[in-house]
């Protein structure tokens, strides 16, 4: 357990992020699902549609720092080579 009071309100913030954080992951890991589907599926309107609301996803998260700017523009970038491809 933390020691001091700044550590043990540092401890606090830690948990509150993390529950956030996990929460914004999580959402876009559904996306990747509902992409895979739609991809397997050869269903392009659909696959048009996740990416869109997927890229807004992946922009938001970075935007809150819950993953890097790079990781995002990655995934995006990806994201358009499959959808290319399909």
């Amino acid at each position: 357990m933390p020691t001091t009071t700044a550590a043990a309100k540092a401890y606090r913030q830690n948990i509150k992020a993390r529950a956030r954080n996990t929460g914004v992951k999580n959402k876009l890991k559904k996306f990747q699902v509902r992409l895979r589907k739609a991809l397997t599926a050869k269903n392009k309107a659909e696959a048009t549609l996740v990416v869109k609301e997927y890229s807004r996803a992946l922009d938001k998260a970075a935007q809150k720092k819950v993953i890097s700017r790079n990781t995002a523009g990655r995934k995006k970038s990806r994201l358009a080579a499959a959808l290319r491809r399909a």
